[in-house]
C-alpha cells in the first residue's frame, strides 16, 4: 500500500512537476507586474509553491496604507482590468461572527485566482492584502 502511494506521489511530480513550476512563475511574475498602490507600504508577503504539491501555489502581499477601502479596491480593479483579470465576486468577511466591515474582493484570470482581502475595523496592521493562486 505504501508503494502505490509513494508511486502515486511520484508519478503526479513527474507528469505535473514541470506545468506546476511554469505556473508558480506565471504567478511570480503576475504579482511582480502589478504597480504597488501609491503611498501604500509592503510589509510582508509570501511565495509558496511544492513541487510534490503541484496543483497549488500563492504569492500574496500585504500592505498598509492611509486610503480607505473604495480607494484601494478601486485601484486594484483597474489595475487588474489592465492585465487581462475579471472581478467575479465580493464576500463580506466576519470575524468570529462579527462584522466589522471586512471584504474580500476575487477576480480571475484563466485558471489563476486573485483576492483582495481588506479586514474592515478589525486591522491591527495591514489595511490590505493582494493575493494570487491556484488552487484552493
Amino acid at each position: 500500500m505504501r508503494a502505490i502511494l509513494v508511486l502515486t506521489f511520484i508519478g503526479d511530480r513527474v507528469l505535473n512537476g514541470s506545468r506546476g513550476e511554469q505556473i508558480h512563475r506565471q504567478l511570480f511574475a503576475e504579482s511582480r507586474s502589478l504597480e504597488q498602490m501609491p503611498n501604500s507600504i509592503l510589509f510582508g508577503s509570501v511565495d509558496s509553491f511544492s513541487v510534490w504539491n503541484s496543483h497549488k501555489g500563492l504569492v500574496d502581499a500585504k500592505y498598509t496604507t492611509a486610503a480607505d477601502y473604495k480607494s484601494i479596491q478601486e485601484f486594484y480593479d483597474r489595475e487588474l482590468a489592465t492585465r487581462g483579470w475579471k472581478s467575479v465576486g465580493t464576500q463580506y468577511l466576519k470575524v468570529w461572527g462579527r462584522d466589522y466591515g471586512g471584504k474580500e474582493v476575487d477576480y480571475c484570470k484563466g485558471p489563476l485566482s486573485a483576492s483582495l482581502e481588506f479586514p474592515g475595523q478589525n486591522r491591527a496592521i495591514t489595511t490590505h492584502t493582494l493575493s494570487i493562486f491556484l488552487g484552493d
